[in-house]
């Protein structure tokens, strides 16, 4: 379990939102940061069921997309907010970005398990 790349790219999920929870001003993006920290932190655990560790990191993507909308909307249209972005924006970008290299490596062992099954 531990020696998955996968694994290393969902603990950093876990660690960078809830680097992101503690720095969030709003409280709905507070929720959301925790959730996600949660969801990845179960998705590890999930390693022997690859399809559904595939679709909760999907599910994980959904919800920081979801996440940055939010930002979004709430800094530039309800504040009227237009100047300098804070630092917990990134942080979100980095985590989809390592749920999507935690996807490409469990569809990977998904590919190596089904073809080492079609050699027996």
């Amino acid at each position: 379990m531990w020696q998955r790349k996968q694994t290393i790219y969902l603990i950093l999920v876990v660690f960078l939102m809830v680097i992101a929870t503690c720095m969030a001003t709003y409280v709905l993006l507070k929720v959301a940061s925790g959730v996600i920290a949660a969801l990845a932190a179960v998705t590890i655990f999930l390693f022997k069921k690859r399809q559904q560790q595939i679709r909760m990191c999907m599910a994980g993507q959904v919800l920081l997309l979801l996440w940055l909308i939010y930002f979004c909307v709430v800094h530039f249209y309800v504040n009227h907010a237009a100047t300098r972005l804070p630092f917990y924006l990134v942080l979100p970008v980095v985590a989809y970005l390592m749920f999507r290299m935690a996807q490409a490596g469990i569809r990977h062992d998904e590919n190596l398990i089904r073809s080492a099954d079609r050699i027996r």
